[in-house]
């Protein structure tokens, strides 16, 4: 069963992997010449030796010595021993041995993307102890033959623990803890992301192939030839408005400032709708006029190319900065589902690769047909979060009781009310306050008036 699962998530992952390879084996042979690819003989299950597969991450001459005499001081010459207790870092400092596009690969653990041929191969797992070399796995003594009991693997719990800041104890130690509580429910965190990121991410590459095979002109790039449905525009406003961190700050911040913010939820449907009206009022000036984008309208509009160069470069910057926050939040998010399996780097490198994927080569319709599969995911997704979270509460009966108490609390303290007197946990502090920041409106910032402008 788990063969079957590892073998499934390689091939979800192939169409993204097919653009990363080559990607990354061009900008090896820039930097460093060829090879790329690092072949190297390495332990696996029972024992029985097999060829990896990495990126090469190191200058082409290097020597295997300095790892060998580097490990071997390390034991001192002994059998090691699992231990928890803190001792010299595996990790060989400052090797001059490592290139500068390699160091940027060991970073991000992209260079250990081509294990998943011998993920394919059978000889890998998708998680598991890492494989040694056999000098290395020669000081393990006897509990290299514990070790070698289940397939090596791209990532385990060492790798959660510190990878090589750990010592050669310590990582015998969670190999070993990895062995002994081994399941495919232990791996369940990790396969069930994969397999889930991967037919999204296989989703997004097919609409970026089929919109870059579409668009025969830069209408159709920019605009999807005015053939977008108004549906579809409806569900792709709202997956950009409602996005990923208004799925996961909107919570919070209901948790901090009370119900009253929820109304700031309802630019959710207002933004998609009022676009909706801007883009067809658009759509029909670019067809009469033969605009393709706002900065054509704009420039005719206005007269002259000035204001077309504002626009991009109100667009850039903005765009840049926000899209550099979601990915890198996005990284974070790979890193704390997957308890460190996934560093943050490789998730938002791996993402950045797919977006740049869809957005650049499928244009507008590409965009479209992918933010409606987020918009459907986010009702999803806001649903079952609400259904764990009376879940844990234990109904809805005990979820009021507990506003209830909050409210009560806030009454008799006379804390977080508004002006009426009220808890501004469930009543909006005032239509109207005449203040000189939000922050000092009686009860808090989010009145009625701050509600209605806010959406």
């Amino acid at each position: 069963m788990k063969k079957l699962l590892d073998i499934t998530i390689t091939l979800i992952f192939s169409p993204v992997l097919l653009v990363i390879y080559p990607l990354i084996l061009i900008v090896i042979y820039i930097s460093d010449g060829s090879p790329g690819l690092y072949k190297q003989q390495r332990v696996g299950e029972n024992g029985k030796s097999f060829l990896l597969y990495k990126f090469r991450t190191m200058d082409a001459l290097s020597s295997d010595d300095v790892h060998q005499e580097h490990y071997e001081k390390l034991s001192k010459k002994e059998t090691i021993e699992p231990s928890l207790t803190p001792s010299k870092p595996i990790r060989i400092e400052n090797d001059d041995r490592i290139t500068n596009i390699g160091n940027f690969l060991r970073k991000t653990s992209l260079d250990e993307l081509p294990n998943l041929i011998n993920v394919l191969r059978g000889e890998m797992s998708i998680v598991g102890p890492r494989p040694l070399v056999k000098y290395e796995s020669d000081l393990y003594g006897d509990y290299q033959k514990i070790r070698n009991t289940v397939k090596p693997g791209i990532t385990g719990l060492a790798q959660i623990q510190g990878r090589l800041d750990l010592s050669l104890q310590e990582r015998l130690y969670w190999d070993l803890e990895y062995v002994e509580r081994r399941s495919i429910f232990m791996d369940a965190k990790v396969i069930w992301l994969l397999v889930f990121v991967g037919l999204y991410w296989s989703y997004c590459i097919f609409w970026g192939i089929k919109g870059a095979l579409t668009s025969k002109t830069s209408e159709d790039y920019f605009v999807a030839g005015r053939s977008i449905g108004t549906w579809v525009f409806v569900l792709a406003a709202t997956a950009t408005s409602f996005s990923g961190w208004t799925f996961v700050g909107h919570p919070g911040k209901i948790l901090t400032d009370g119900l009253p913010y929820a109304f700031a939820s309802f630019y959710a449907l207002t933004i998609p709708f009022t676009g909706v009206l801007f883009l067809r009022r658009q759509w029909v000036l670019g067809r009469v006029y033969n605009y393709v984008t706002p900065g054509e309208m704009y420039s005719d509009y206005y007269g002259g190319n000035s204001i077309r160069i504002l626009t991009v470069l109100v667009a850039f910057l903005f765009s840049v900065p926000y899209l550099g926050i979601q990915l890198r939040a996005s990284g974070a998010l790979f890193d704390v589902l997957t308890d460190g399996l996934i560093s943050t780097n490789l998730g938002m490198i791996l993402l950045s690769t797919v977006v740049v994927i869809y957005v650049a080569s499928g244009g507008l319709r590409s965009v479209a047909y992918v933010d409606c599969a987020q918009a459907v995911l986010l009702a999803i997704g806001i649903i079952i979060l609400g259904v764990i979270t009376l879940k844990w509460i234990g109904g809805w009966e005990l979820f009021t009781q507990g506003i209830g108490v909050l409210v009560k609390n806030d009454l008799v303290g006379g804390t977080r009310l508004t002006a009426d007197g009220l808890s501004n946990r469930v009543a909006i502090p005032g239509s109207i306050q005449f203040v000189s920041s939000g922050s000092n409106a009686i009860g808090g910032v989010w009145t009625g008036m701050m509600c209605m402008t806010y959406m």
